[in-house]
């Protein structure tokens, strides 16, 4: 897992010197004790052209499973019985709420890296939170939630 984590902060740091106005980090958390955790990155380009990059790294995934991302808007939390649900009234589309499918090793350990571009595309400054959902699940297939902390890059 650490060489992943490497290679993601390696990553990070091309595209905040190359593109990015604004870069964030959501720890994620377990819910309902599932187990997994994790970190993701992301990498505001400012444009629909450049996109919004996403990466992660996550523990505690079972390989047999399929686990997506979504993001959410401003107002949406990280904790409680709303965590990582959309605000009322939700500005995001699904496109655009949807972030990606993990790659989940035999160990758990998952990869995420996604590049949301055109429709899909979404503004860092107009989300709160991040998922990590299990796919196929009965609901509530939450599985791991986390608020994104953002900073400006000067």
């Amino acid at each position: 897992m650490k060489p992943v984590l490497l290679g993601v902060v390696l990553v990070i740091a091309f595209f905040t010197s190359a593109y990015a106005d604004v870069i964030g980090h959501a720890r994620q958390h377990p819910i309902n004790e599932s187990g997994i955790q994790g970190h993701i990155f992301i990498v505001d380009t400012g444009n629909s052209t450049d996109g919004l990059i996403v990466m992660g790294t996550a523990t505690g995934l079972n390989p047999l499973n399929t686990y997506v991302s979504l993001l959410y808007d401003n107002g949406s939390v990280p904790g409680g019985p709303n965590a990582c649900e959309p605000s009322s009234p939700d500005p995001l589309t699904i496109p655009q709420m949807f972030v990606g499918t993990w790659v989940v090793d035999a160990d758990g350990t998952g990869s995420l890296f996604v590049k949301k571009t055109g429709s899909t595309y979404v503004a860092l400054a107009r989300v709160d939170t991040i998922s990590i959902r299990q796919r196929g699940a009965p609901a509530p297939n939450l599985r791991a939630c986390g608020e994104i902390g953002k900073n400006t890059v000067p």
